[in-house]
Formats: structure tokens, sequence, C-alpha cells
């Protein structure tokens, strides 16, 4: 019966041996990457490159390494949740049976087989709940060493931030100001040479008008008029589809010097040719009777940016061609501004204490 228990071993042990050498001939192969077979069994085998084999390995040894990984998080994640009982129960474990695993209480133990194999025993669990408790604790206190300088760091990093935010709150507040006297100073240089004033220093303004996409509306972002009471916005906003900045915005340049004085024919004009209501034409602060507009591109001139508008309360107070020269000439000016704050302009951080800017 011995016997054949060898054999059969024998003969399961040569079995699997070959087996082995069989697989591992077929997937990393021979010097020539090759195994001979049988012409049938030719057919069947798949070469496998060892950069396969590789690459197995790789993904397996990753696969291992992130479950350690998620054990260890989740190790982690278990202790913060319960350090606060954990900490101690492990300080008085580790200083309670630290105490007996230097005691000398083998005079105790009954000196049968049976008091030795308990007596062993116990000084292994002993010892194995001093190495567990001391490691959780070294670990616990290692841990906490590392969380309270990253605390310490974070709470350095907060105030240097808070700072820079306060910081940068006053340069915000000044923002608005600066880029409106900015543009502000650019329609006062352009209005300077229009020689507004010269003839009647009433009759002038120049402003500003931003086109937003979004809203496919235009936004008033600059205005200037020698004037004090022409020197404001008649509306913050103003449709793409009414008015003159409408006619400039789709014929990229508009001009218009027919209006008379006669009021009523006045009034008719603007709501037959550009759509005024008669409420808006009668809140109209500056009664303009010369309108010239320029479109103002990005400066690659792939996209429409804004509309420049000069008006006049004089009758012929400018001919066409000298006011479209003008605009023409320092488009190139507003145009880069334009392309530089154009988001600013049209955030809703421009508040209304802008308007008459």
């Amino acid at each position: 019966m011995a016997t054949l228990i060898t054999e059969t071993r024998v003969r399961i042990t040569g079995t699997l041996h070959i087996c082995g050498l069989y697989h591992a001939a077929i997937t990393r192969g021979c010097a020539s990457q090759k195994f001979l077979l049988p012409a049938h069994h030719i057919s069947e085998v798949h070469m496998v490159d060892v950069t396969d084999d590789t690459q197995v390995y790789q993904r397996s040894l990753d696969s291992d390494i992130g479950r350690i990984k998620s054990a260890l998080l989740r190790l982690g994640r278990f202790h913060d949740r319960n350090y606060y009982w954990m900490n101690p129960l492990f300080t008085v474990s580790t200083a309670v049976f630290g105490s007996f695993a230097t005691y000398d209480y083998s005079k105790w133990v009954p000196s049968s087989v049976l008091g030795k194999i308990a007596h062993d025993i116990l000084s292994e669990y002993i010892a194995f709940i001093v190495v567990l408790s001391g490691t959780v604790l070294l670990i616990s206190l290692i841990r906490r060493h590392i969380e309270q300088k990253t605390i310490d760091q974070l709470e350095t990093d907060n105030i240097e931030l808070r700072n820079k935010v306060e910081t940068l709150s006053d340069r915000i507040e000044e923002y608005p100001q600066n880029v409106h006297a900015v543009l502000k100073s650019i329609l006062y240089l352009i209005g300077n040479e229009l020689q507004f004033g010269a003839v009647d220093k009433n009759c002038e303004r120049i402003s500003l008008h931003v086109y937003n996409p979004a809203r496919q509306n235009f936004k008033a972002c600059g205005v200037w008029s020698p004037n004090p009471k022409y020197d404001c916005h008649e509306q913050l906003t103003c449709t793409a589809h009414k008015g003159f900045v409408s006619k400039v915005w789709e014929q990229d340049w508009y001009f218009d010097d027919k209006f008379t004085g006669n009021s009523k024919i006045y009034n008719n004009r603007q709501a037959n040719e550009y759509g005024y209501t008669k409420e808006e034409i009668n809140r109209l602060i500056m009664r303009s009777k010369v309108y010239g507009g320029l479109k103002i591109f990005d400066p690659a001139h792939k996209e429409a940016l804004a509309v420049i508008l000069v008006e006049s309360t004089t009758n012929a107070r400018f001919s066409e061609e000298q006011l479209r020269g003008k605009l023409a000439q320092q488009s190139p000016y507003i145009s880069e501004m334009i392309t530089l704050f154009r988001s600013f302009l049209l955030s809703d951080a421009v508040s209304a204490q802008h308007e008459g800017v």
C-alpha cells in the first residue's frame, strides 16, 4: 500500500513538473521563442512576448500595492474616528502588560506539563499585547505629530492668504476707478482732438458703448462732455436693435445731421427712424441734432467690440469726413483698452456708482 502511494506521488509530481515546463516554454519561449510540438498542435500555440508577462506582473503588483494602501487608509480612518478611546486604552495596556512581561511569575505556575504550557502561552500573549499596544501607540504619536505640523503649516498659510486677500480687496476697490479713469482720459483726448467746447461749451458729448454678446445689448462704459449736465449716460444699457447705437453696429459707421429744432419733427424722427417711444424721448437729457458713430473691432479686426458715439446739440457742428477720420485715428487705442478689460467692463462688478464716468 505504501509503495502504491509513493508511486502515485512520483507520477503526480512528474506530471506537474512536465506541465510546468510545457507552460513555461509556451508563454516565455525558448532562446528562439519557439517550442517544438507535433504539427497538429502548432496552430493552437500562441506566442506571448516576455513584455506581456512583465506588464501582467506590473499590473498585479500595482493592484497589490493599491489594496495595501486602501487597507492602510481604512485603518488610519478607523484610528482617527476612535482616537480618544484607543490612545488611552493602548497606553494603559502597554504599561500594565509591560509590567507583566518583566515580572517573573514562574514560581506561581505549577511545575506540571500543563503549567509549563500555560506559562509559555501566557508569556507569548503578554509579549504580543505589549508589542501591539506599543506599536499602535507609537504610530498614533507619529500621526499626531505629523498632523499637528500640517495644521500649523495650514494656519500659517491661512494667515498669509488672508493678508493677500485683504491686499487684493483694496486693489479691487480701486480697480474700477482706475479702468474708468483711463477710458475717460481717452475720450477726453478725442474730445480735445475734435475741439469740444470751441463753438459752444454746451453742445458736445462722446461716449463708449461695449457690446455684451451674452445679453445681446450694449453697456455704457465711458462718457465725457465739457458740459456737466451732459457728462453722464442717458442709460446704462441699450438694446442692439434700437437707437442710434444699433445703426452704427449694423453699418460699421453711421452719421446723421438731419435733425431740426422743431420739437414735433424731432420727436417723430427719433420714433420713426430710431424706434424710441414717446416716454424715452421725453427723458432724453441731451437732445442732439448731430450724431456720428464708429464700430470698434478687436486688434485683429475679427470681432466687433463696441461703438464710440459723438453727439452735438448744434447743427452742422461736425462734418462727416472730419468726425470719421478722427474716430478712426483713435480707434486702435480704444480697441486695445476694451480687449484688455472687456470681461471686467461687462461684469456686474462695475456698479452704478460709475454711471457718470
